[in-house]
């Protein structure tokens, strides 16, 4: 690669308050740690061909979703559903040509938005792609400026997608668009007026009540200060930008300010030599307090992290996608965010899957030439149709759940009658779920799509058999029988 990166990631799901530490190893790929009562694990190697410019999120129901490029520079996307990894390629590369794609996971709706970039006779195209849609093509926003952040994105209340990018052919000033969700189509390129000077993308987040609170770097000949702009939002709709003004003066090129709230707390942090800042507003951005400094140095490098905590566990009162910290030998330790977790109450990888997609080169060549400011649409029939098919997988992957565990009872020969009962009441109320889950799902597909029965049909008919094995097992029909149709199944 000719730039280097080497992401971390600190992921915090709501189950049991499981915390995980992804990271970039250049002999191992991408790996992981996971926190236990009595601290962190030994690194295991989740994808050894992984390279360090990946991104991680968790979705509320616990999954975790990487997207990273390979070593040949193919796009992978790899699912952790609570039991094991499922891996799927969803843009292959044949040139063996790798560069910073600088990746971006929004989950939206229970779909997984991808946000990256893609090289094209020396441009870069900024991607927008909806996950697991095959109905809907990946769509080129712009061609965006080279640059260590060619762009940042954030989500609002009514789950629009702000990106925040510089346009190729005016690097000056930064700009945005809004992906409306409802519409499936993004709006017209909107410059920003950020005043002199040459500003970088900036951080931007988006807090509960729509309010935008941007922070980013702008030059001034040699100097660089770090500047504050907000969007606030009255009666329910967004007011004009307010001036952007300077909470800090005379930083260096690479301290990287970010922004987050805890408790309706701004916090602005950015790297100072080997120190990190921070100032706090009270009052929504209009006043900021005197920068303190966090200690460090003999604590360990400082690093920034992406942090990705499980909306269930901070319940609407942190806002925060990236924060500085520190990796001890024994612990992560991120500031402000660490502090504020603690006061939180405790309470065998699958074969490789390609997803119908493209080739990168072809892509790219492809939409070399498309109209940027031209909005994309889609079909939303077709993402329902999509997305029904996805849930049918789900139910799947439990049927094949139940049934593995029905093979593994298999086992015992000597079983008293007691504990007989207690599996047959146990399953045949997971079987009575699932078959009016799935009898929901037939609905639904009637409803959304008459015309199309057949896109379904063999998936209808698989899960019809796997659920007639069942049911045939909770009228005590043999294990042999069960494990003699398995096996047929398998050799076909």
């Amino acid at each position: 690669m000719s730039e280097t990166i080497a992401n971390q990631y600190y992921v915090m799901q709501s189950a049991k308050n499981q915390q995980w530490h992804f990271f970039y190893h250049p002999n191992s790929g991408i790996c992981y740690k996971k926190k236990s009562g009595s601290g962190w694990s030994d690194y295991e190697i989740l994808f050894k061909a992984g390279l360090g410019d990946f991104d991680v999120l968790v979705d509320p129901k616990d999954n975790i979703h990487l997207v990273c490029q390979d070593k040949p520079g193919s796009i992978i996307y790899l699912m952790y559903n609570g039991q094991q990894w499922h891996k799927y390629i969803l843009l292959q590369s044949k040139s063996s040509h790798t560069y910073p794609k600088y990746f971006k996971i929004l989950f939206i709706n229970g779909w997984i938005n991808l946000l990256y970039i893609i090289r094209y006779k020396e441009k870069n195209m900024l991607v927008h792609q909806v996950l697991d849609n095959n109905n809907v093509e990946p769509s080129v926003l712009d061609y965006v400026e080279t640059s260590a952040c060619p762009f940042s994105a954030s989500i609002d209340e009514q789950n629009n997608i702000h990106v925040y990018y510089k346009r190729s052919e005016s690097p000056d000033k930064p700009g945005y668009r809004i992906y409306v969700w409802s519409k499936k189509s993004w709006s017209e390129y909107i410059p920003l007026d950020l005043g002199t000077g040459d500003a970088s993308i900036p951080h931007v987040i988006i807090d509960y009540a729509g309010n935008i609170h941007m922070v980013y770097l702008s030059k001034l000949e040699k100097t660089y200060n770090i500047m504050y702009k907000r969007r606030p939002v009255n009666n329910f709709k967004s007011a004009p930008w307010d001036k952007e003004i300077c909470v800090q003066s005379d930083v260096f090129e690479d301290s990287f300010p970010i922004i987050m709230t805890t408790d309706k707390r701004l916090w602005i942090l950015w790297k100072f030599d080997l120190r990190v800042l921070s100032i706090f507003s009270d009052d929504g951005g209009l006043t900021w307090s005197n920068p303190s400094q966090f200690l460090t140095g003999r604590y360990g490098n400082i690093t920034r992290f992406g942090c990705r905590i499980s909306d269930s566990l901070i319940k609407n009162r942190m806002i925060c996608d990236q924060c500085y910290g520190y990796i001890t030998n024994t612990d992560v330790n991120l500031y402000i965010v660490s502090g504020y977790l603690e006061q939180i109450p405790r309470h065998v990888p699958k074969p490789e899957v390609k997803l119908p997609g493209y080739e990168v080169e072809e892509f790219a060549s492809s939409h070399s030439s498309s109209p940027a400011d031209k909005p994309s649409e889609s079909n939303p029939e077709s993402i329902e149709n999509t997305k029904l098919r996805i849930m049918f997988n789900m139910l799947q992957d439990e049927l094949s759940q139940i049934k593995k565990k029905l093979i593994e009872l298999s086992q015992f020969s000597r079983m008293d009658e007691e504990l007989k009962k207690y599996i047959d009441e146990k399953y045949g109320t997971e079987i009575k779920s699932l078959k009016e889950e799935f009898k929901g799902l037939v609905k639904r597909i009637e409803q959304i799509e008459k015309n199309q029965e057949d896109i379904i049909h063999r998936d209808i008919e698989k899960i019809n058999k796997d659920i007639s094995v069942l049911k045939r097992k909770s009228n005590k029909i043999s294990f042999d029988d069960l494990i003699q149709q398995d096996n047929t199944n398998t050799t076909k």
